[in-house]
């Protein structure tokens, strides 16, 4: 790698040019940095923050603190660091007049705190970012509560934490900012788990999980499906977790070493809980043999190594496990995780006692007891000081109550005697007028009583009639339910019926052409078989979901029309629900165009590969959008969609139409159909039902 840099600073000797020096300069000073050479690399990053600072325009050294800034290692705390790039950069948002950049280059830095330890510093940045976001009306606030919750995370203040992760939640949702939806419903999960709501944690993770990603999988999904698995695990749900986890990796392979080791990871621990030893190792083995290509400063590294720690502790093996521990300390520090670092200390203290180390045991003892105390005890005084404030308040307002309650002793005590000193005569009026006043309240209690007891007699009877009423609703739902479900499952029934004949009656034919006709409207009539498969299925018997129906739809196809591993498909799928008035011709056309693909756009048997792209408009979800694009042949040169009218175009365009939606076909590089429209649920059901009484009339 040095030779080329090398190369390429002569070239840009000759060329004379600024900015590909800078390019260069950091390029060397993160190759320094790679080998451990960091006064070296200091020298290049020196380098490039004076040239930037003798740039021209704004927004040109914007850029350039940008890249420095990125190049430059979070836990540098020496010579030129990321904090003093994100202050330059805030010192140009504020020339330029943008408060809102401004407080993200705080908010940057503040996270940069954060990742370097120094959680308070951090805490106190993250509150003022919060409160100036605030005072200039910005909405998106998520991504500060998520770093505030992260905070209280480390600290072990696990309510505070709960708090920021709720409010993470309710303002990803009022802005529809679902970019990290995955990693704040899984921090949050982590979080009720910690809490020992391990219900709440199967939800939250049950949310973020269950979807469909695009592979290759990010690893720390694997990471987050082995920490889902370990809840259930903890509700008894063994079994659902092995299921579930399984069914993950086999859908979403991981393909580096980390998703690897974090499968890995998983499996032991899920072999080893329920006495499978043997299995157990066999995943412990991978885990050994994986370690080496994991790099510093990761979360999957520290959790690997602590877990291996474990196992060598576990066989008596004292010096192994010292080894991988002392390994899981120096990750924890990496990542800033004082909670494992906390757990690690325990364990050194049991090894190196077992080894006989005994005065750095000691040392270990010490620094577990201290992390522990910094952590839990002053989370418990501070909850003991917050009830102490809470008590004194009360006492304060109990002794007001009790002053008031004098002060008007003493003002009865006073009326008392100034009505003692009034005549006998006006004592005895006002004893006859209460008397008579008594007389009247009894009275008008004793008919009151007898109102209301009629009362309850006759809401008794309205209950009873309410009841029995609800009773016999539920009946008419349930035999409705139930019909309606049976009426799905006989049209899928009578939808293979008919495959079968035309299956049948194609074996009696010699015609190619009237056997391939054949064999397509098969395939046509099973895609409207999967829709009443899938709703007879479902709980709401109306929606179908889908992404799964694709899924389906395309692995009907696939054995069908045998493509074997030739034609690889993939998948982008937002989670959306069509009625069967929307669903059925959509997959017909799916239908049309995959079959297409496969039977033309690949000749001669080669390899190719099939895009599938179905999703809702960002900035308004009823505008959908479905695209099925190929890498191969195209279609021929003189096309034209108006002109060359097949019968599968004339089915997709007409298709198109009844949905009122936009038909589109390309051939540049391979051929793209799309299909837009709009869908609105209660509109459209409004429309069906609109039909049918009209129907009814005729």
């Amino acid at each position: 790698m040095y030779g080329y840099l090398q190369q390429a600073q002569l070239i840009n000797n000759a060329l004379h040019s600024p900015q590909w020096q800078n390019e260069l300069n950091c390029y060397f000073g993160k190759y320094f940095l790679k080998i451990g050479n960091v006064k070296k690399a200091d020298e290049y990053f020196d380098k490039v923050a004076h040239d930037i600072g003798n740039s021209g325009s704004l927004s040109v050294q914007v850029v350039n603190w940008h890249k420095l800034g990125g190049c430059i290692r979070v836990l540098d705390t020496s010579g030129l660091t990321r904090n003093d790039c994100l202050l330059k950069l805030r010192e140009l948002h504020d020339k330029a007049g943008d408060k809102e950049k401004v407080i993200e280059m705080e908010k940057a830095i503040a996270d940069t705190h954060l990742q370097q330890g120094n959680l308070d510093i951090a805490e106190r940045e993250l509150l003022t970012v919060l409160a100036k976001y605030k005072s200039i009306g910005f909405k998106h606030l998520h991504y500060t509560y998520n770093l505030l919750s992260s905070v209280q995370w480390f600290k072990g203040n696990y309510n505070t934490a709960l708090y920021y992760a709720l409010l993470t939640i309710e303002s990803m949702r009022n802005t529809r900012d679902t970019g990290d939806i995955v990693n704040y419903y899984c921090h949050l999960a982590n979080i009720y788990d910690e809490l020992g709501q391990q219900e709440k944690s199967i939800e939250n993770f049950s949310i973020a999980l269950n979807r469909t990603f695009t592979n290759p999988i990010d690893f720390y999904r694997i990471r987050d499906a082995g920490m889902y698995a370990r809840v259930l695990v903890k509700e008894h749900k063994q079994q659902e977790a092995l299921s579930f986890f399984k069914e993950f990796i086999a859908r979403y392979p991981p393909v580096d070493s980390y998703g690897k080791a974090s499968m890995a990871k998983t499996l032991a621990w899920y072999y080893g809980c329920n006495g499978n030893k043997a299995r157990s190792e066999k995943y412990i083995l991978e885990m050994i043999a994986l370690t080496p290509s994991l790099l510093k400063n990761n979360e999957i590294t520290e959790e690997v190594a602590y877990d291996l720690g474990s196992y060598f502790l576990d066989k008596k093996d004292f010096t192994k496990a010292a080894i991988h521990f002392n390994h899981a300390l120096a990750e924890a520090t990496y990542v800033n995780s004082v909670l494992r670092k906390k757990d690690v200390y325990s364990m050194l203290f049991k090894t190196d006692s077992s080894l006989g180390h005994y005065e750095q045991a000691i040392q270990h003892l010490n620094q577990y007891m201290w992390l522990n105390d910094s952590i839990f005890t002053v989370v418990k005084n501070r909850q003991l000081q917050e009830v102490q404030v809470q008590y004194e308040t009360e006492k304060k307002d109990k002794d007001l109550s009790l002053k008031d309650k004098n002060i008007q002793l003493l003002t009865k005590q006073s009326q008392l005697q100034l009505a003692n000193i009034r005549t006998e005569k006006n004592t005895r009026n006002m004893v006859l007028v209460c008397t008579g006043l008594l007389i009247l309240l009894l009275t008008l209690s004793y008919n009151q009583y007898k109102l209301k007891k009629k009362n309850n007699i006759q809401l008794e009877e309205q209950q009873k009639n309410i009841k029995g009423q609800n009773i016999s609703l539920q009946r008419l739902l349930d035999e409705k339910v139930w019909l309606v479900k049976e009426i799905h499952h006989r049209v899928k029934n009578n939808f293979h019926t008919v495959i079968g004949l035309l299956g049948t009656h194609s074996e009696y034919l010699k015609n190619e052409e009237a056997i391939a006709a054949m064999a397509e409207s098969q395939q046509r009539i099973q895609a409207m078989s999967l829709i009443h498969q899938k709703l007879y299925q479902s709980e709401n018997m109306s929606d179908i979901d889908m992404s799964d129906y694709i899924h389906e739809l395309v692995d009907y196809l696939k054995d069908s029309l045998n493509t074997g591993r030739r034609i690889q498909f993939h998948f982008l799928l937002d989670r959306i629900e069509l009625g069967v008035y929307h669903a059925v011709p959509i997959g017909l056309i799916l239908n049309e165009t995959i079959t297409n693909a496969i039977k033309y756009a690949f000749p001669k048997n080669r390899d190719g590969n099939i895009h599938i792209s179905f999703t809702a408009e960002h900035d308004n979800a009823n505008n959908l959008l479905l695209v099925v694009t190929d890498d191969g042949t195209g279609l021929p040169k003189k096309f034209d969609s108006s002109i060359n009218r097949t019968m599968g175009m004339n089915l997709m365009q007409g298709l198109a139409r009844d949905i009122d939606g936009k038909f589109t076909i390309q051939s540049s590089i391979g051929t793209t159909v799309k299909i837009a429209f709009s869908y609105h649920r209660d509109i459209t059901r409004d429309y069906i039902n609109d039909v049918k009484e009209k129907t009814q009339t005729l």
